[in-house]
């Protein structure tokens, strides 16, 4: 059976007086899919040295997946035929001064897993948008995925994750699903990171929700 996938995404970038102070979490993108999907969070701290010479440090903490198709509506709706969107939860760097959270995608930059769920890839380059200064940052990705261990049917899982001002929450129903291992590259700002990656996972025909939160 052919697979599909819906994706829409909401995302709130100026929110109200009244919104902003609220108590709690305020959502600011939803997504909806259903389809082959690959998905994991990564984490990066290192040291760098800075174009003057200096010594600095960059700090990342984000969601990637990789889904068959993505339609993105942010005013001007887009449809990928397959595509990645890339959440980033905290970009910090001592060099540049940057303090960013945002998201973005790649078009055409998936290869989405076999029946088996055994292998998929995600490769590309964009760039992500700030929420609050609106700036754009460039990032690249080649990322190889490998299945490993059994395919579960799964009902029901919910997954989150968040540092600072963002929080991602992802949540399965009704999916087969493989736990992956993550080997490759991916590079913020031109900067290539010592990612470790975790929650990773492969899905085919996945009912799924990724709800980004703003504190």
């Amino acid at each position: 059976m052919r697979l599909t996938l819906s994706v829409f995404f909401a995302a709130v970038l100026a929110l109200p007086i009244s919104a902003a102070h609220a108590k709690g979490p305020v959502t600011v993108d939803v997504e909806k899919s259903q389809g082959a999907n690959v998905s994991t969070f990564f984490s990066a701290s290192m040291d760098i040295t800075c174009p003057s010479g200096t010594d600095g440090s960059v700090f990342v903490v984000g969601f990637v997946q990789g889904s068959e198709s993505l339609t993105k509506d942010t005013g001007s709706p887009r449809t990928f035929t397959d595509g990645i969107f890339l959440e980033i939860d905290e970009y910090v760097n001592s060099c540049t001064g940057a303090f960013a959270f945002g998201f973005g995608g790649v078009s055409n930059g998936f290869l989405p897993p076999g029946p088996r769920l055994n292998f998929s890839k995600l490769f590309g380059s964009g760039t992500f948008q700030d929420f609050n200064s609106g700036l754009t940052y460039p990032f690249s990705l080649n990322l190889n995925i490998e299945g490993q261990g059994p395919i579960s049917a799964t009902k029901d899982s919910t997954v989150s994750r968040g540092s600072g001002p963002i929080i991602v929450t992802v949540s399965r129903s009704a999916s087969a699903t493989r736990s992956g291992g993550v080997t490759g590259t991916l590079s913020i700002d031109g900067i290539e990171l010592n990612a470790t990656f975790s929650s990773t996972s492969l899905s085919s025909n996945a009912a799924s929700t990724i709800t980004v939160q703003k504190n």
